[in-house]
């Protein structure tokens, strides 16, 4: 969609009116938030839910395009949206709203970030259990508009479990409020869970409210690794079928952690980490370490470390830190794979195994979510599009299917960026109905654009 010069001043101008001079960026000062070299109509920071409502109505009356944006850590991910319309950032909508320590419950504007509130809310000993791999950017709204999940979703899950209400403005610029404060605000439909996972198309999310947990007593990661891929998933494998309860099973290839971390763990090249971590009572935690201990020896681990504290603080943060495919050498591809616990070691090897390419992974090993980092020689784009089309073939027979979520623009035309789903015209069935302009981050519609 592209817009016609005529009449976006006007558009500049009110923006202006409803949000504040101050407070909508043009031109240059809006350079940063440009994508394939398209710049926005404009930016602006709405100060509260009104201002968004209005912004809102103002987008669909005018049929400009509506771009959310809270931290921007997924901007980039394929399809990615032309700027030639309106980002909307979240960034003033970050006060807490109410903290209810005794109830456990915390209401909270979308555009706060998360390790920001995990720092407000550690002070009354509590945390909220979603750990987003961007977390020290990745703002509420975002996170929630992308159901986005770290390490620790094989012990807490996902933002669905953990959401009791949302604050949202729709397409036409209504508020509107689903869920509350308990569970038992949940009646009739559950509309809070058909605006996470929805990339910002049917709406902009304002406010959450969550359920908190208090901090564990202690935590510890095991590290274990490992020369052979089979014996890592053999260990994870392992691990589901005990009683252990850990928080994370994050299973990482060789190349990608820091140099001097892999040289810690006497890592070689074409060997693997599984780093486990365990939280709770110091009791339970220290048996879980030496039954993690006995159980890695068992699966032929060649060595195994507990961190705790800044080295194990270190570890996560590195692991957060992973390359996304920006600072490679080549041309680079990002894969999100999701198959079959059962079948993460098919996947995992035949990524490892692709020819004519360089390949690493980072996984969520209990979860059956794998990262691949695919990087060809300059000038070599065309190999990544084969090593897609084989993980998208190898990801199916896993009994799932692989995204590609980032790729040089030279051959994002050749990819097939959608995964074959059979509900996707119902997923346009209700994007017709909640924005029938199609104003809301068209570029991702569900299945592909119209």
């Amino acid at each position: 969609m592209t817009l016609a010069t005529q009449g976006l001043e006007a558009t500049r101008t009110r923006l202006a009116e409803i949000a504040g001079e101050a407070n909508v960026l043009t031109g240059e000062q809006a350079a940063s938030y440009a994508a394939l070299r398209e710049p926005p109509v404009a930016v602006v920071f709405p100060a509260d839910e009104n201002q968004v409502a209005e912004i809102a109505r103002l987008a669909n009356a005018e049929r400009i395009p509506l771009i959310l944006w809270g931290g921007g850590t997924k901007q980039g991910i394929e399809p990615v949206q032309p700027r030639d319309g309106i980002v909307l950032n979240t960034s003033r909508l970050s006060a807490t709203l109410e903290l209810d320590a005794a109830n456990l419950t915390v209401t909270v504007g979308s555009g706060r970030v998360v390790d920001d509130l995990q720092n407000e809310l550690a002070t009354v000993k509590l945390f909220l259990p979603l750990d987003p791999v961007d977390s020290a950017r990745s703002t509420i709204g975002g996170m929630l508009a992308t159901n986005s999940s770290g390490p620790n979703r094989l012990l807490y899950r996902t933002a669905r479990d953990w959401v009791l209400g949302l604050r949202v403005v729709t397409p036409f610029g209504e508020a509107v409020r689903a869920g509350g404060k308990t569970v038992k605000d949940v009646a009739g439909y559950d509309l809070k869970k058909l605006y996470m996972g929805s990339w910002g198309t049917l709406g902009a999310i304002t406010a959450a409210t969550f359920r908190l947990l208090p901090l564990p007593e202690t935590q510890a990661t095991v590290v274990m690794s490992f020369p052979m891929l089979s014996n890592a998933c053999t260990t994870v494998s392992a691990l589901l079928g005990s009683f252990m309860r850990p928080s994370t099973a994050e299973l990482i290839s060789s190349g990608l952690l820091p140099a001097a971390t892999e040289q810690g763990f006497h890592l070689q090249a074409g060997e693997y980490l599984l780093a486990i971590s365990v939280e709770g009572a110091a009791e339970a935690v220290e048996r879980q370490k030496a039954e993690l201990q006995e159980l890695g020896k068992k699966n032929g681990a060649k060595e195994l470390f507990t961190l705790e504290g800044a080295d194990e603080a270190q570890l996560w943060q590195e692991r957060k830190a992973l390359s996304t495919g920006t600072s490679a050498d080549g041309p680079t591809m990002v894969v999100k794979g999701s198959v079959l616990l059962k079948r993460v070691f098919d996947f995992t090897s035949g990524l490892v195994g692709l020819q004519g390419v360089k390949s690493t992974f980072a996984s969520h090993a209990g979860n059956g979510i794998v990262y691949g980092l695919i990087s060809a020689e300059p000038g070599q784009e065309e190999k990544l599009v084969s090593a897609a089309e084989q993980l998208q073939r190898l990801a199916a027979g896993c009994g799932g299917f692989a995204l590609i979520q980032h790729a040089p623009r030279s051959i994002v035309g050749k990819l097939k960026l959608w995964p074959p789903r059979t509900d996707y015209g119902i997923m346009r069935e209700i994007k017709a109905q909640l924005d029938p302009n199609n104003v809301w981050n068209p570029a991702r519609i569900p299945g592909g654009s119209l």
